[in-house]
């Protein structure tokens, strides 16, 4: 019974890193348009993009991304 939950628990793992790694996939490939749509520019689109599938911790401060940009 156990080994069922830890099959279910990775497999679910997998399943949501693919996810994340399909919609980073589809953030690179959107136009400036659509991008100020949503609301963020095509720096912190390009920033999200390049992350690796696994690192899935919240953006928590985008200002810190635009001060890098600034200087």
């Amino acid at each position: 019974m156990m080994m069922f939950s830890l099959a279910n628990k990775v497999l679910a793992k997998i399943l949501f890193w693919r996810e994340i790694h399909m919609e980073r996939s589809q953030l690179r490939r959107m136009s400036e348009d659509l991008l100020k749509d949503i609301g963020i520019s095509k720096v912190e689109a390009d920033h999200e993009a390049r992350r690796p599938f696994w690192d899935t911790a919240a953006f928590a401060d985008s200002s810190r991304l635009k001060r890098q940009v600034l200087h």
